[in-house]
């Protein structure tokens, strides 16, 4: 929500709209939330420890091969993006093909502290995304 609706489609605050700005803030909270649970665990915390997501699941529109890699794509840079740093300590090698040079900076170190170990990963599922390769909007039907 903060990195793609705050800083790329500029929906919420801050009202940026910037594809290189969200992938560098949504690298940024992931970090965050991996050095917060270093500091956490070193302070000795004994509750539960995990985050929370926004995620949907993504489906093609039709079984038309466009749609399903579409799908694919979609899916990719809005789940994929989120949890693959978290549980495989990387970004989806085809989103950062897709942003280029507006793929987030990366410190080294950077993704070791994302990927730390969770007690849980929360979901908050709030409706499926319906894709299309021609990019008509089958989530209004």
């Amino acid at each position: 929500v903060i990195a793609t609706l705050g800083h790329e489609q500029g929906n919420f605050a801050p009202g940026i709209k910037s594809r290189k700005v969200a992938a560098q803030v949504s690298h940024h909270l992931l970090l965050s939330h991996g050095l917060a649970m270093q500091a956490l665990r070193a302070d000795g915390a004994r509750s539960k420890l995990g985050i929370v997501l926004n995620l949907a699941s993504t489906v093609p529109a039709t079984a038309m091969p466009a749609d399903i890699e579409a799908a694919d794509r979609a899916d990719a840079r809005s789940r994929r993006w989120y949890t693959e740093p978290l549980f495989k300590g990387h970004y989806p090698e085809s989103v950062l093909a897709e942003l280029g040079p507006d793929a987030p900076v990366v410190q080294p170190g950077d993704l070791a502290a994302i990927a730390q170990p969770m007690d849980y990963l929360g979901i908050n599922y709030y409706t499926r995304s319906v894709v299309s390769a021609s990019g008509e909007d089958w989530n209004a039907k």
